[in-house]
């Protein structure tokens, strides 16, 4: 029997006719394959939406990527700029320190020569007032010895006298 179903079977596909069973089978597989390809028709269909959203997504992060690598590329740019002016000031500042550093060793010297001059004046002073003193010493002793002078002859002293008689200038008095 099986014999015969199998060349019956033989000349009905050949015929392109098959049996109920294998029909219905068919069928059931047939309906099992469109509603799997449904799915994934349903699935391509959500697949390509998330794949535009994905791609305006991107498209998206691309542009805030791109303003974010100028905005980062103007910020290394600034950094090195402020980076060369903070060196420019740290100079600057290192020159003002060594020219404060030249101006404070003058004033020292300044100071010192200023007290060196300072005691040689007041020892200048002090040999003046010395002199001074012994000038009005010397004044008072010249007085001294003019009052006895004076004291000693009464016309006062002999002023420009000469030894010829006959000169006619009178020294009395002088």
């Amino acid at each position: 029997m099986n014999q015969i179903r199998s060349t019956l079977r033989r000349v009905l596909a050949w015929l392109g006719l098959t049996t109920r069973r294998r029909t219905e089978s068919l069928q059931e597989a047939n309906a099992r394959v469109k509603t799997r390809a449904d799915k994934l028709r349903r699935r391509l269909t959500a697949t390509r939406a998330d794949l535009l959203v994905a791609k305006s997504e991107a498209a998206r992060a691309k542009k805030v990527g791109a303003v974010a690598v100028r905005k980062l590329t103007g910020a290394r740019t600034l950094n090195e700029r402020l980076k060369a002016e903070r060196d420019t000031w740290k100079r600057a500042v290192h020159d003002s320190k060594k020219y404060a550093d030249g101006l404070n060793t003058s004033l020292r010297e300044m100071q010192r020569k200023l007290n060196d001059v300072d005691q040689s004046t007041r020892l200048a002073h002090e040999h003046l007032m010395s002199t001074e003193v012994k000038l009005d010493l010397v004044d008072a002793a010249i007085r001294t010895l003019d009052d006895r002078t004076r004291a000693v002859l009464p016309n006062g002293p002999v002023v420009g006298a000469t030894s010829s008689p006959g000169s006619s200038k009178n020294t009395e008095g002088k």
